[in-house]
Formats: C-alpha cells, sequence, structure tokens
C-alpha cells in the first residue's frame, strides 16, 4: 500500500491516515506458510525491498 497518496492529498488529516494503514493491514495475510523441508524460492533480494 503505497501511503504518500494520502499523505500528500490536499487537506488530508491523521484521521485518514489511520484509515488507510488500517485497511492496508486487512490486505496483510493473517501469517506466513513456510515448508523448512523445501529449498527456499527467492523472489526478490533485500535490496529491492529497501533492506
Amino acid at each position: 500500500m503505497d501511503l504518500r497518496a494520502v499523505l500528500r492529498a490536499p487537506g488530508s488529516d491523521a484521521g485518514q491516515v489511520r484509515d488507510a494503514i488500517i485497511d492496508a493491514m486487512q490486505l496483510k495475510p493473517e501469517r506466513h506458510h513456510f515448508d523448512l523441508n523445501e529449498a527456499p524460492q527467492i523472489l526478490r533480494f533485500m535490496n529491492m525491498t529497501g533492506g
């Protein structure tokens, strides 16, 4: 979720930012399912993520 649009919108307030963050949390899976018996599939590296 890109919060820049909410933060840069004219007249945006803390309530709109809070609502956008809550909406973004609904997109997040409840948990991750890892199978430690299989080799990992790296879809993107940390430098692509920003870390």
